[in-house]
């Protein structure tokens, strides 16, 4: 059976064309190469290369082998690179899903204070609606999720990190500051609809907060900041999270909170089969305080 090294040094040798190139790529003696080379042949029980005029000439059998080494050679290139990183304490990759709005407002924030105590940490951050972002922790292209509530999967482990609640942006002069709306008040007025499913559409859907889901609206967008310019441009209100107005509070925008209260659950999603890891529980707990001093310093 062939080695793990006897591939590095077959693939060096037919990357670079001589033993003497492979040796100095891989750090190495060419004594050492030409070793490991015979005790592949002899293992393998056939020829790599033959001597022509002082050069190598890989056989059939070795072009054979080169086109299958190709194939997996990155990733064990990669193996060796997180082994290494991992060997300085470095190399983890912390992979996150969250909905576009919390991504342009509360995780930014959130993500700051994580770094400075994760300096060596690799993150990558997608954004996704809910149900690409359940998909993603399935398919395990993420690690966690940051969720508003609403969504329910068997295979999903949902934490609820704080409750906050929607909040109604309006253009100035629709009514007096800091009144709290109800859906009589909003009734007539142009109404700015999300073209996704997201977890306020259904929630708009369930008992006393149905009305609102009802007025007509006429104009939809696909997120909550395209929301925010339509409302500041005059042409309807629309319904958003408290995170988002509060991120992208301007002049041409009233906030309002609703009446009754319509809550914002801000949930930690992770795999139910895939324990959730020290920096998982970090980041989820530096998520939850950065949202509530959030809210604690809010101003409707």
């Amino acid at each position: 059976m062939i080695k793990l090294r006897q591939i590095e040094v077959l693939h060096a040798i037919l990357s670079t064309g001589s033993v003497t190139a492979a040796a100095n790529a891989l750090h190495v003696s060419q004594p050492a190469v030409s070793k490991i080379l015979k005790q592949a042949e002899r293992q393998l029980g056939f020829r790599l290369f033959a001597r022509e005029a002082n050069r190598l000439r890989a056989t059939e059998e070795a072009l054979a082998l080169y086109r299958e080494i190709e194939k997996i050679f990155p990733q064990i290139d990669a193996v060796q690179r997180l082994a290494e990183n991992l060997r300085h304490g470095v190399g983890k990759t912390l992979r996150i899903v969250a909905l576009p709005s919390l991504a342009q407002s509360l995780l930014p924030t959130a993500l700051a204070v994580f770094r400075s105590a994760q300096p060596a940490l690799d993150i990558e951050l997608r954004t996704r609606h809910t149900q690409e972002l359940v998909n993603s922790l399935i398919l395990r292209d993420a690690d966690l999720g940051f969720d508003f509530g609403g969504f329910d999967h068997p295979a999903i482990e949902c934490k609820t990190l704080l409750t906050a609640e929607y909040v109604c942006v309006t253009p100035v002069g629709w009514f007096d500051p800091g009144k709290e709306l109800t859906a009589g008040d909003l009734s007539g007025r142009p109404r700015i609809r999300m073209t996704f499913a997201d977890a306020l559409t259904r929630r708009l859907a369930e008992r006393d907060t149905r009305i609102f889901a009802e007025i007509p609206s006429s104009l939809a967008v696909q997120n909550y900041h395209a929301a925010l310019e339509m409302v500041g441009r005059g042409l309807g209100f629309a319904l958003i999270d408290s995170f988002t107005a509060l991120a992208k509070s301007r002049g041409d925008i009233s906030m309002h909170r609703l009446d009754p209260k319509l809550a914002m659950p801000l949930n930690c999603l992770t795999l139910h089969n895939r324990p959730a890891s020290a920096l998982d529980e970090e980041l989820a707990a530096i998520m939850a305080r950065t949202g509530e001093a959030v809210l604690a310093s809010a101003r409707f």
